[in-house]
Protein backbone atom coordinates (compact mmCIF):
# COMPACT_ATOMS: atom_id res chain seq x y z
CA UNK A 1 0.00 0.00 0.00
CA UNK A 2 1.07 3.84 -0.63
CA UNK A 3 1.76 5.53 3.14
CA UNK A 4 -2.04 7.38 2.76
CA UNK A 5 -3.74 3.75 1.73
CA UNK A 6 -4.74 5.12 -2.02
CA UNK A 7 -2.63 2.38 -4.08
CA UNK A 8 -1.81 -0.81 -3.99
CA UNK A 9 0.55 -2.70 -5.26
CA UNK A 10 0.46 -6.33 -6.71
CA UNK A 11 3.53 -8.42 -8.33
CA UNK A 12 3.80 -12.63 -9.48
CA UNK A 13 5.80 -14.35 -11.03
CA UNK A 14 4.39 -13.52 -14.43
CA UNK A 15 7.18 -10.49 -14.17
CA UNK A 16 4.10 -8.11 -13.75
CA UNK A 17 3.58 -5.05 -10.82
CA UNK A 18 0.27 -3.49 -11.03
CA UNK A 19 -0.71 -0.51 -9.96
CA UNK A 20 -4.47 -0.14 -8.26
CA UNK A 21 -6.71 2.45 -7.28
CA UNK A 22 -7.73 1.14 -3.63
CA UNK A 23 -11.18 3.12 -3.86
CA UNK A 24 -12.72 1.90 -6.56
CA UNK A 25 -10.27 -1.24 -6.98
CA UNK A 26 -9.25 -0.33 -10.48
CA UNK A 27 -5.29 -0.98 -12.52
CA UNK A 28 -4.89 1.98 -13.09
CA UNK A 29 -0.88 0.70 -14.74
CA UNK A 30 0.66 -2.75 -15.28
CA UNK A 31 4.28 -2.87 -15.75
CA UNK A 32 6.22 -5.43 -17.22
CA UNK A 33 10.19 -5.93 -16.51
CA UNK A 34 12.71 -5.75 -19.09
CA UNK A 35 13.41 -9.55 -19.17
CA UNK A 36 10.10 -9.86 -17.34
CA UNK A 37 12.16 -11.55 -14.26
CA UNK A 38 9.59 -13.08 -11.92
CA UNK A 39 9.06 -10.05 -9.07
CA UNK A 40 9.28 -11.60 -5.50
CA UNK A 41 8.40 -8.43 -3.65
CA UNK A 42 7.61 -4.93 -4.29
CA UNK A 43 6.89 -1.70 -2.45
CA UNK A 44 5.70 1.41 -3.18
CA UNK A 45 8.22 4.77 -1.99
CA UNK A 46 7.14 7.37 0.90
CA UNK A 47 6.12 9.70 -1.64
CA UNK A 48 4.06 7.26 -4.00
CA UNK A 49 5.57 8.61 -7.57
CA UNK A 50 8.25 5.71 -7.54
CA UNK A 51 7.76 1.58 -7.28
CA UNK A 52 10.79 -1.01 -5.55
CA UNK A 53 10.73 -4.38 -7.36
CA UNK A 54 13.14 -7.55 -6.06
CA UNK A 55 13.01 -9.99 -9.34
CA UNK A 56 14.53 -13.71 -9.35
CA UNK A 57 17.62 -11.87 -11.68
CA UNK A 58 18.60 -10.93 -8.30
CA UNK A 59 17.72 -7.23 -9.43
CA UNK A 60 16.09 -4.89 -7.56
CA UNK A 61 14.66 -2.39 -10.18
CA UNK A 62 13.40 1.71 -8.94
CA UNK A 63 10.60 2.33 -11.64
CA UNK A 64 9.19 5.92 -11.98
CA UNK A 65 5.55 4.70 -12.42
CA UNK A 66 4.20 8.50 -12.46
CA UNK A 67 6.09 9.68 -15.76
CA UNK A 68 7.71 12.11 -13.70
CA UNK A 69 11.45 10.89 -14.67
CA UNK A 70 10.09 12.04 -18.79
CA UNK A 71 8.31 15.03 -17.91
CA UNK A 72 10.95 17.18 -17.05
CA UNK A 73 12.77 17.37 -20.82
CA UNK A 74 14.43 13.90 -19.90
CA UNK A 75 15.50 15.30 -17.08
CA UNK A 76 14.54 12.91 -13.68
CA UNK A 77 13.35 14.88 -10.60
CA UNK A 78 15.27 16.40 -7.88
CA UNK A 79 16.63 13.64 -5.62
CA UNK A 80 16.30 10.62 -8.41
CA UNK A 81 19.54 10.43 -11.13
CA UNK A 82 19.84 7.94 -13.92
CA UNK A 83 22.18 5.24 -14.04
CA UNK A 84 23.06 4.99 -17.84
CA UNK A 85 20.43 4.70 -19.23
CA UNK A 86 16.46 4.53 -18.45
CA UNK A 87 14.35 2.16 -19.68
CA UNK A 88 10.87 2.86 -20.62
CA UNK A 89 8.22 0.04 -20.41
CA UNK A 90 4.91 -0.23 -19.37
CA UNK A 91 4.44 3.68 -19.13
CA UNK A 92 7.32 3.34 -16.45
CA UNK A 93 10.70 4.16 -16.45
CA UNK A 94 13.32 2.15 -14.44
CA UNK A 95 15.55 5.27 -13.10
CA UNK A 96 17.92 3.05 -11.17
CA UNK A 97 18.97 -0.94 -10.48
CA UNK A 98 20.44 -2.55 -7.72
CA UNK A 99 22.60 -5.25 -7.59
CA UNK A 100 24.84 -7.58 -5.41
CA UNK A 101 22.72 -9.78 -3.06
CA UNK A 102 21.35 -13.10 -4.33
CA UNK A 103 17.48 -13.59 -5.28
CA UNK A 104 17.26 -16.65 -7.16
CA UNK A 105 14.26 -18.64 -5.76
CA UNK A 106 12.59 -16.95 -2.77
CA UNK A 107 10.43 -13.88 -1.90
CA UNK A 108 13.30 -11.70 -0.81
CA UNK A 109 11.86 -8.32 0.45
CA UNK A 110 13.58 -5.16 -0.42
CA UNK A 111 12.54 -1.53 0.75
CA UNK A 112 13.27 2.20 1.47
CA UNK A 113 15.30 3.65 4.44
CA UNK A 114 14.97 7.41 4.67
CA UNK A 115 17.12 8.41 7.22
CA UNK A 116 16.89 12.04 6.61
CA UNK A 117 16.79 14.44 3.67
CA UNK A 118 20.39 13.78 2.85
CA UNK A 119 20.97 9.65 3.67
CA UNK A 120 18.66 7.83 1.61
CA UNK A 121 18.94 4.13 0.79
CA UNK A 122 17.06 1.24 -0.36
CA UNK A 123 17.66 -2.45 1.82
CA UNK A 124 16.67 -5.74 0.75
CA UNK A 125 17.26 -9.42 1.84
CA UNK A 126 19.49 -11.86 0.02
CA UNK A 127 19.36 -15.92 -0.55
CA UNK A 128 22.85 -16.11 0.69
CA UNK A 129 21.61 -15.07 4.91
CA UNK A 130 22.87 -11.28 4.18
CA UNK A 131 21.01 -7.94 4.22
CA UNK A 132 22.14 -5.41 1.62
CA UNK A 133 22.29 -1.33 2.10
CA UNK A 134 22.36 0.67 -0.97
CA UNK A 135 22.78 4.14 -1.74
CA UNK A 136 19.74 5.31 -3.33
CA UNK A 137 21.61 7.99 -5.95
CA UNK A 138 24.95 6.11 -6.32
CA UNK A 139 23.54 2.54 -5.83
CA UNK A 140 26.75 1.53 -3.97
CA UNK A 141 26.75 -0.84 -1.21
CA UNK A 142 27.11 0.82 2.03
CA UNK A 143 26.87 -2.17 4.14
CA UNK A 144 26.31 -5.89 4.23
CA UNK A 145 25.26 -7.09 7.37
Amino acid sequence: FSSDGTLLISAGFDGLCRIWEVSNGRCLKTIAGPDNAPVSHATISPNAKYLLASTLDSTVRLWDFTGSASASRGRLPSGVTNGGGSQRLGGASVVKEYIGHRNERFCVFSTFVIHNAERKFVASGSEDGCVFLWDLQSRAVVQKL
